[in-house]
């Protein structure tokens, strides 16, 4: 039986924007800089440079929504990689475009430190171009989910302060950009928590109730189809009834959000080791991230069908 494309109440028109992405680079070399542009340029992709953290930080407070993607180096004059991707995601504005590292340093620890200041992927040095343009492409798609969610966490302002509990069942990707705006609103900083509830329910949809290995994941969002590989795998009749529950509550310590789906669960302590060779397609970088720079603590059951998100109060 052919394979029909699903419908979709997704709105693809940030995503699908006809304007090419544009990238920054941020690299002191001037060769890797050619290698960059020339690259980027033929696939398509507009093109800025900056020499270095403290041009990068400059162009941003001018261009900042018009910048889909930055490749920075870590080791860089003046301001370095990790304390430029620092004070790129201390501002709410800037904080939405995804930064992949350029470095030749790979150990865990280096990984780990530029996760938690809020890197989103790592590029090795000497760059592979096959790497380079699914990272990119991840990238630009994140990019422009971040850009829809930022319209959504606008529509949802007033009364969010007396709220004490709630429970919501959610199971399409509209469904849980639409919930995640609504929801960050909950917390003393939506901003830094919009995009991390926000993965944590992707996950729940993809990975627990569909099922999608991270190979499959890959290999879409390259061709540029994952929105509409699940909105197809939705329709299917063993998921049609598949949904995932979303449990907020505020008490006297801080604020909770309980994730669960329907399905058979996931080895979670897996993918919050890195494998760095594999960093392209891991589900854990966003785990690593979401627990290390927007909740307190992230604590998964042992089945990996339920996490448990909590945000101190201040």
């Amino acid at each position: 039986m052919k394979k029909k494309p699903a419908l979709s109440n997704v709105d693809y028109s940030l995503i699908n924007n006809k304007q090419p992405p544009r990238v920054m680079i941020v690299e002191d070399d001037v060769f890797t800089i050619e290698f960059l542009s020339t690259f980027l340029t033929r696939a398509g992709y507009q093109v800025v440079t900056a020499n270095n953290g403290q041009e990068c930080l400059s162009i941003l407070s001018v261009e900042y929504n018009h910048i889909d993607v930055i490749l920075m180096d870590r080791e860089m004059p003046i301001l370095d990689g990790i304390e430029t991707v620092g004070l790129i995601n201390d501002d709410p504005e800037h904080s939405k475009i995804p930064v992949i590292m350029l470095t030749s340093a790979d150990t865990r620890e280096d990984v780990l430190e530029g996760l938690e200041v809020g890197v989103y992927q790592y590029l090795t040095k000497p760059i592979d171009k096959t790497m380079l343009n699914i990272l990119v492409k991840n990238a630009t798609r994140k990019s422009r989910h971040n850009k829809i969610l930022g319209i959504k966490l606008k529509q949802h302002r007033r009364g969010f302060g007396m709220l004490s509990k709630a429970e919501f069942e959610f199971r399409t990707i509209h469904e849980a950009e639409s919930l995640a705006a609504f929801i960050a609103h909950c917390f003393p900083d939506p901003e830094k928590i919009l995009w991390a509830v926000y993965e944590l329910m992707i996950n729940a949809i993809e990975h627990g109730n569909l099922a999608v290995d991270k190979e499959d994941r890959a290999n879409w969002v390259t061709l540029n189809i994952w929105e509409k590989e699940i909105e197809y795998l939705l329709t299917m009749q063993e998921h049609k009834k598949k949904k995932v529950s979303l449990k907020f509550s505020r008490r006297a310590e801080g604020f909770y959000i309980t994730i669960e789906d329907e399905g058979d669960g996931f080895d979670w302590e897996k993918y919050t080791n890195i494998d760095l060779k594999n960093i392209d397609k891991e589900l854990g970088h966003s785990i690593v991230q979401a627990r290390d720079t927007a909740f307190d603590h992230l604590t998964y059951n042992d089945k990996g069908n339920q996490v448990i998100a909590f945000v101190a109060t201040e």
